[in-house]
């Protein structure tokens, strides 16, 4: 096999070879078939697939949030020098069919009396007969020459008589190799230029240039020089524009999904210097944690989400959701039905922002309470009912204690019953005096008695955290005026008086006075000018059927005068404000 190239021959040569191929020369060709390299064919498969490999590449993690390589490195870069390949081969194919287009000749595979030239490109292969190692055909329309070292060539028989006389002229043209390559030196050269339209006749018409017609190789075609610029620019910018594309693809099914995991998964995979991530980061993943925060539905898991977020630009938002896990968890207290748990409420949520709302509530406790109280009430008494209105209001606005405070006095008449039981034969000395059954440390037990009574009606009507009624401190000065009150209190006012009648116990020996109590009650509301007032006065004889056998008769008549007295009294007053006292 000889290897030829058509530009590098001489001018002669060239045209005696083109003459040839074109029929108007010798030697004509005994087959010929026309058809183009397959090169091409072959660079445009590494193209495809260093192609497919780049699409393999490009599409590994495209887009995908749990990928890591939705986002490729930096040293992926080198991996798209495959643009390089792709370039070369493309190029390169293009070249070979350029170079193919621009022959002066028709490409193909010509049976000269020489052998077989391959001339599909301008580089030629000629293949001797004295290579040649089999013959086949003419059968089903075509020739098959093979060769030594594997060469085969195809070429068509059209019809029967075409293919004999292609057969009788291949068989003379080895006839006439072996006849030219044996011939006498000095005869050899022109012997085989008859055969070889490749070597020079010896005879040059005046008429051909001198000069060889030459190749011309654009620059384009230059694979080897165009393929790496090309792969440098277009393997970056596609690299750089393909991870920015995977970034908004990636960007946009975190928007779809919209929830937490997504947006972290693009925060932890995006890319770095990417135009979202500030709006994920401060807007988009905050919202979306916001939106589980409310679905836990609970204060405590909105304030926990605003700890960990303490500056985000949805701030609205926030106080938003806050503001309805604060009403929804109102609503649940409200259930309660009690001023305690709207209390307790406001010191759970200190930042609850819903002073109008929990006032509301309130207000619908105490309004609540005294519907409930109105059918106790006596209605012969639609003072008292008017008053516990409006102590009910004070207590909505400053708080439920009330106070029930008593101050003792003795009256001048008591004093004066000390001298006459001092007269009175059945004067047992200093304890006959009634006075001192009337004292402080008497009164206080009286007191204590009334007062409870007093206290435990009011707490079965009203619950502590509407009216706390309680015992408050007596008043020490006995004709002292009242105090202005600073939570609404109750005054009890007692004085305790002599009837002017005695009476005698033989057995035990003692003598006793009549006593009568009078109750003056003055029930204040701070700043209210409407107080309530009642007054009650008992008198009492005493009672020495119960006091034989008894060593101290006094403290036995004197206290049983007393405790009836304080206990017609609380039952007197409580019938003004409850209609069931008995």
């Amino acid at each position: 096999m000889q290897i030829v190239d058509f530009y590098k021959l001489t001018r002669p040569v060239q045209e005696r070879f083109l003459g040839s191929v074109r029929g108007s020369g010798m030697p004509v060709p005994i087959l010929e078939v026309h058809v183009g390299p397959k090169e091409p064919y072959a660079w445009l498969g590494l193209s495809a697939v260093a192609s497919l490999l780049l699409l393999i590449l490009y599409r590994l993690g495209y887009g995908s949030l749990d990928s890591p390589f939705a986002i490729q490195r930096t040293w992926t870069v080198a991996a798209y020098v495959l643009v390089a390949l792709i370039a070369f081969g493309i190029v390169r194919a293009l070249a070979v069919w350029r170079a193919v287009r621009v022959l002066p000749y028709k490409p193909g595979v010509y049976v000269f009396p020489i052998g077989v030239i391959d001339a599909r490109r301008h580089t030629m292969r000629v293949y001797h007969l004295a290579e040649l190692k089999n013959v086949e055909g003419p059968t089903a329309g075509q020739f098959v020459l093979s060769f030594e070292g594997g060469p085969r060539f195809v070429f068509p028989a059209p019809d029967k008589e075409k293919a004999e006389r292609a057969l009788r002229s291949l068989n003379t043209a080895r006839t006439q190799h072996i006849e030219a390559t044996s011939a006498r030196e000095s005869i050899r050269p022109k012997a085989i230029a008859a055969i070889d339209p490749l070597q020079d006749g010896g005879f040059a018409s005046p008429l051909v240039p001198k000069t060889p017609i030459a190749r011309a190789t654009p620059v384009w075609s230059r694979a080897w020089l165009v393929a790496p610029i090309v792969g440098l620019a277009v393997g970056h910018a596609l690299w750089t524009g393909r991870n920015a594309w995977s970034d908004e693809r990636m960007f946009a099914t975190a928007k779809t999904k919209n929830d937490v995991a997504s947006y972290r998964a693009y925060l932890a995979r995006g890319a770095a210097g990417s135009s979202h991530r500030a709006e994920v980061e401060t807007v988009l993943l905050p919202r979306a944690e916001l939106r589980e925060a409310e679905r836990v539905g609970t204060v405590d898991a909105i304030e926990a989400y605003m700890q960990a977020h303490p500056q985000i630009k949805i701030q609205n938002e926030v106080s938003a959701v806050l503001r309805q896990a604060m009403l929804a968890e109102l609503a649940t207290t409200k259930q309660a039905g009690t001023v305690s748990a709207l209390n307790d409420f406001e010191k759970r949520r200190p930042d609850h922002k819903l002073a109008a709302e929990i006032q509301t509530a309130k207000h619908a406790v105490y309004a609540a309470a005294f519907e409930s109280y109105r059918p106790m009430a006596n209605p012969k008494d639609p003072t008292a009912l008017a008053f516990i209105e409006r102590l009910l209001g004070f207590a909505e606005r400053k708080g439920p204690r009330v106070e029930v405070r008593f101050q003792r006095e003795i009256g001048k008449a008591l004093e004066k019953a000390d001298t006459a039981v001092g007269k009175s034969r059945m004067f047992m000395g200093g304890q006959s005096f009634p006075t001192r059954y009337f004292d402080v440390a008497h009164a206080r037990s009286r007191e204590t008695y009334a007062g409870r009574i007093i206290v435990e009606q009011f707490g079965q009507v009203f619950p502590k955290d509407i009216l706390d009624v309680t015992m408050g401190e007596p008043l020490s000065e006995p004709d002292a005026p009242l105090p202005e009150p600073t939570v609404p209190t109750l005054f009890i006012e007692h004085t305790s008086e002599w009837s002017g009648g005695t009476a005698t116990s033989d057995v035990p020996r003692g003598v006793f006075v009549g006593i009568g109590v009078t109750f003056d009650v003055t029930f204040r509301i701070p700043g209210d000018s409407r107080p309530y007032k009642f007054k009650y006065t008992t008198w009492r004889v005493p009672r020495t059927d119960s006091i034989r056998g008894a060593e101290r008769p006094e403290e036995i008549v004197y206290e049983q005068i007393a405790h009836d007295a304080f206990d017609q009294f609380t039952r007197k007053f409580l019938a003004n404000f409850f209609k069931d006292t008995k």
